[in-house]
């Protein structure tokens, strides 16, 4: 534990303090922002295996509004894209995690919701969530008694996007008695908004 938050603690300095940015992005597979179409964003998807999860993307005009909310309450505004929101069957957020809240431990998902995070933002609604995006791939009709498992994702950041939706699709998979359904939501950005 010591020596993984000291390499940590050594890389951030590097890439902070030095142009070794671009090595420090590799290092952790995050490849250059770029605008992609939803058919990119799809072909992307469907590369990883996650074609068979139910495919939304933020349109354009929510996020530009999600870059304006507040996060949780008691933090700064500014969207997350490596996320996860799970909603109750009634549409209640009832769990919330980002990457920037630190590490996500086998403690936080031993239990169903998971624990351990920072308290979610009870206010929003699984409604919010359906109404800021559009599917980019076939539909999946809802199922009574479900409990949504919302994971935001970016292409650019690679492999972090990547190790956060194959874990969430385990950790689903290990409640099945909860009936989780994991939905993808892509947040990389339109053509003309860079």
């Amino acid at each position: 534990m010591r020596k993984a938050l000291l390499t940590f603690s050594i890389l951030t300095v590097l890439g902070v303090a030095t142009s070794c940015q671009s090595m420090l992005k590799g290092m952790l597979g995050i490849k250059e922002e770029q605008a992609l179409s939803d058919s990119q964003v799809y072909t992307y998807a469907k590369q990883q295996g996650w074609q068979t999860l139910e495919l939304r993307r933020v349109d354009s005009v929510a996020y530009a509004a999600l870059r304006h909310e507040i996060y949780k309450p008691g933090w700064p505004m500014g969207f997350r894209p490596l996320q996860f929101l799970v909603y109750s069957p009634q549409g209640k957020l009832v769990a919330q995690y980002a990457s920037c809240e630190g590490r996500l431990t086998d403690q936080n998902l031993a239990v169903f919701p998971p624990t351990g995070l920072q308290l979610p933002d009870t206010t929003r609604r699984l409604a919010q969530l359906l109404h800021s995006c559009h599917p980019i791939g076939p539909a999946v009709a809802p199922s009574s008694g479900e409990y949504i498992m919302a994971v935001y994702w970016i292409s650019w950041m690679g492999r972090q996007s990547t190790q956060l939706v194959e874990r969430m699709r385990q950790y689903a998979a290990a409640h099945p008695e909860q009936k989780i359904r994991v939905v993808l939501v892509n947040a990389d950005y339109y053509r003309g908004m860079m």
